[in-house]
Formats: C-alpha cells, sequence, structure tokens
C-alpha cells in the first residue's frame, strides 16, 4: 500500500540521518582539544573552512591537554605542510607548559589529471583534462585546465596523473624541415631569403634556420609560421 511505502521511505531517510549525524559526532570526537586548536588556527590563517584541512600531530608524550585548557599558539610562517607549532597551555591565567609540536598540515584543493593516457607531443584538449579533489601538503593555489589547452605534452603520460606546468610545451609554429623566409630589415633596407628550419621554432623564440642559397645557418626570432626575422 502506498501509505506503508511512504512510511518505510520515512525511517529510512531518518536512520540515514543519525547515522550520518552519529559520524560526524565520532570524528570530532577522535580529534583531541590540541589538534582541534591547531586546526582552528590554520584555517584563520588561510581564510578556508576546518573541514578543507586535515591536521596529523606528531604528539609529544609530555604533552597533554584537555577541553578545559587554554591553548595558545605562537605565530609562524607558514602553515601547510610540516610545521613546527609552539603551543603554550594556560592554567589559572598561567603558562603552565610550552612545547613545540610537529604536525603534518594538508589542504583540500583542486589538481588537474589526465582523463586517459596521452602520448607524448599529443596536443592537449578539454577532454583530456579532469579536475579533482585531494588533500595536498602545500600552499592553495588556484589551479585550473587553462594553463594547459592547447599544448604539447614533453613525455607520455599514464591515466590519473596529476598535471604540472614542465609536463607541457607550447606548440611550435615551425617545425623542423619548414621552409620559411629569413627576413632582415635595417634603416628601411629589407633582405629577404629562403630558408629551412634546422629546429622547430616556437612564437618569439630564437631558432636556427638553414640559408638555402649559402648552406650556412643563421638565427633569427620566429615571427609567424612561414617567417623569421634575423636581429641587427
Amino acid at each position: 500500500m502506498i501509505w506503508r511505502r511512504w512510511i518505510r521511505g520515512l525511517f529510512l531517510c531518518l536512520f540515514f540521518y543519525l547515522f550520518l549525524f552519529a559520524h560526524v559526532a565520532v570524528l570530532r570526537a577522535a580529534e583531541d582539544p590540541l589538534q582541534r586548536k591547531v586546526k582552528t588556527y590554520v584555517a584563520g590563517r588561510l581564510f578556508v573552512p576546518e573541514s578543507d584541512l586535515q591536521v596529523t600531530l606528531a604528539r609529544s608524550p609530555f604533552l597533554s591537554v584537555s577541553d578545559d585548557d587554554l591553548i595558545e599558539i605562537e605565530e609562524v610562517d607558514h602553515w601547510v605542510g610540516r610545521v613546527a607549532f609552539t603551543v603554550k597551555v594556560v592554567k589559572n591565567g598561567k603558562v603552565s607548559l610550552t612545547r613545540r609540536v610537529a604536525a603534518e598540515v594538508k589542504v583540500l584543493q583542486p589538481i588537474i589529471v589526465s582523463s586517459h593516457p596521452l602520448r607524448r607531443y599529443q596536443i592537449i584538449k578539454s577532454e583530456d583534462l579532469l579536475t579533482e579533489m585531494v588533500y595536498l601538503g602545500r600552499q592553495p593555489t588556484a589551479m585550473s585546465v587553462g594553463p594547459f589547452i592547447g599544448k604539447r605534452m614533453v613525455r607520455s603520460i599514464g591515466k590519473g596523473v596529476m598535471f604540472a606546468l614542465d609536463m607541457v610545451e607550447a606548440v611550435p609554429l615551425i617545425l623542423k624541415g619548414d621552409f620559411v623566409t629569413i627576413l632582415f630589415e635595417n634603416h628601411g633596407l629589407k633582405v629577404t631569403a629562403r630558408g629551412r628550419a634546422n629546429e622547430d621554432g616556437f612564437l618569439g623564440r630564437p631558432v636556427a634556420v638553414i640559408n638555402v642559397g649559402s648552406g650556412k645557418i643563421v638565427y633569427g626570432e620566429v615571427e609567424d609560421s612561414k617567417t623569421v626575422r634575423m636581429s641587427r
């Protein structure tokens, strides 16, 4: 009957929410006062939610605190990765204990990964990349697929590999062996010659070109896909 299905669904939803709240409470209880204090301190410095942080303490056996203790943390020069915090325990208005506590702090942040294997020199398209959220022990950075689109792979990689800028390079406008126009201009004088690229050439970068007429190698700057401008 419809009303029985409705009641059954209501009980299932109620059970799910009770389970969820109980799970969160257990996780919260698993964090001791010092760990919670460090997480609150780091979240305030990085302007991120505490839920976006993972804090693991290498606890000193001589440092024990409770919820009733007032904990103070001295300023540090960085808050992510391996951090040594100076912790003070204040009781009855006085510092009763000072200790250095080592911690591993990670921040939830986006990374770019390959959606499938990519081969060397493959031109990267948007469908080749995915954005994933992971905890990393480094300062949060604004990562997007934009800087990678249209570039080509420096080496082959597999699926799910995290991208870095040194894994890609600009696509050459001129390929080794391409015929180009060598252009030289000086004080109104314009001279051109036919050349053949001795290496791949990138926009605005120097490239070696063989002068077809003389057979000599000259160097110039890539102006477009057909022109290499020699400097004065």
